[in-house]
Parts: C-alpha cells; sequence; structure tokens
C-alpha cells in the first residue's frame, strides 16, 4: 500500500499509514490513482506472434524466441527452464484458451508482454517477463491479464486485432473497465 501524503501550509508530506499520523482541522489528504495500465505498457514493449493450434501444445519456444528477437540479452534457456518449472506447479491457463506462462528475466531493463494468438481456435496467451525485481509490476500486470480475458468480449476483441499496435491499443483503452 502506498503511503499516506496529507497538504498542510502548502506543503506535501509523506505521514505513513493514516494511524500513526495525528491530523488537523484542514488538513487535505489527496487521492492519487494510477490511470495508466500495466499491461498496455508491458504489451507496448512486448511483441504480438501468430500462432497455430498446434502451438500451444508447447507455446513457451515460440513466445521467448519472440522476446529475443526484441530483446537479445535474454537468456532463452534460463527463462524456458522457469517457464517449464513454473508450470508444474501453476497451470499457465487461466481461462479456457487464455494462457499466461511468466517469469522474471535478468537483462531485462522493464517489463515486457509477448501475445500469442490462433484466432482460428481462439487461443491468446500473454507471456509476461519482468526484470526479478518489478514483483509488484510483474503481479499486476498477470492480474490486468485475467481480468482483461474474464470478458469473451475482450478476448474476441484481442484476436481480432489488426496489428500488434492496435492490441496495445485496446488494453490500453480498456484499463478503465478493469
Amino acid at each position: 500500500m502506498p503511503p499516506l501524503m496529507v497538504a498542510r501550509d502548502e506543503r506535501i508530506r509523506t505521514v505513513g499509514t493514516a494511524g500513526s499520523f495525528n491530523f488537523k482541522k484542514g488538513d487535505n489528504v489527496p487521492l492519487l490513482h494510477r490511470t495508466g495500465s500495466y499491461l498496455a505498457r508491458a504489451l507496448a514493449g512486448g511483441g504480438l506472434v501468430e500462432m497455430e493450434g498446434k502451438d500451444f501444445l508447447n507455446l513457451f519456444p515460440k513466445l521467448v524466441a519472440a522476446a529475443k528477437a526484441l530483446h537479445p540479452k535474454l537468456d532463452t534457456k534460463q527463462i524456458l527452464a522457469d517457464l517449464e518449472t513454473r508450470a508444474t506447479s501453476f497451470p499457465t491457463e487461466i481461462e479456457k484458451g487464455v494462457y499466461v506462462p511468466n517469469a522474471d528475466a535478468d537483462n531485462l531493463p522493464t517489463r515486457i508482454c509477448v501475445v500469442g494468438r490462433d484466432p482460428e481456435f481462439n487461443q491468446l496467451a500473454f507471456l509476461v517477463l519482468s526484470p526479478p525485481s518489478n514483483n509488484d509490476g510483474h503481479l499486476t500486470t498477470l492480474s490486468e491479464v485475467a481480468r482483461l480475458c474474464h470478458r469473451l468480449e475482450h478476448r474476441e476483441a484481442l484476436l481480432k486485432a489488426a496489428d500488434h499496435p492496435r492490441v496495445v491499443a485496446y488494453a490500453r483503452d480498456h484499463a478503465h473497465t478493469l
């Protein structure tokens, strides 16, 4: 939870939590609201991969190869090993036909999301890779994917989007509905 801030005497102070601060009459508590989408930002740094149904039987290699093409310093062997290990404990399918493999990735400056899709079989995959120090952003991105793909109309729109910039725009434009 972010720290509480209080405006007093034309200054803004970070005060910790509400229970630890002595409020005075006239104090103002600014409400900060994140207007951006973690998913849209991650998608902007990622890419779109057109896939076939058979690719979803072993979807990690194709998605990781696409990430490597965008970020050549990625250690694909380590990422693939991490994805396989995670998949044994936590299945990557979160909705029928929606997969969210994810891992930490050294040598990655920021979180990315590569989308794989097969419109014929109504399948989507969101490979989320984050620097190891970005746990909050990583989990928030996964949460946004789950909330976006929970609704059929969003899944259909992502499957029909003409290209990568339109997938990013759709996620950005619908972040307020999540």
